[in-house]
């Protein structure tokens, strides 16, 4: 059977996880918002009338930003790959 402290701990240990949780949500929300606003501005570029790329430029952001993608995915799998990209 617990004991009061036992007991005690157990909850901290829970009030704390859930505080993680909602950090998490927060941060990773906030972030996440912030990198799709700065991918919808890359897509203003796709506008012909006002820029001009070939075909192996936009490949090569693209790509990198599928390999950001795909590093971001490694590290929710307990993998450290580096977050740097660079163009």
């Amino acid at each position: 059977m617990a004991t009061s402290v036992e007991a005690s701990r157990v909850s901290e240990v829970r009030d704390r996880s859930a505080e993680r949780a909602d950090a998490f949500r927060r941060v990773a929300g906030h972030r996440a918002n912030r990198a799709l606003g700065y991918v919808e501005s890359l897509l203003h570029t796709a506008d012909r009338s006002r820029y001009a790329y070939t075909d192996e430029q936009v490949a090569e952001v693209v790509g990198k930003l599928q390999q950001a993608v795909d590093q971001l995915a490694a590290a929710y799998k307990n993998t450290t790959p580096s977050l740097r990209v660079e163009l």
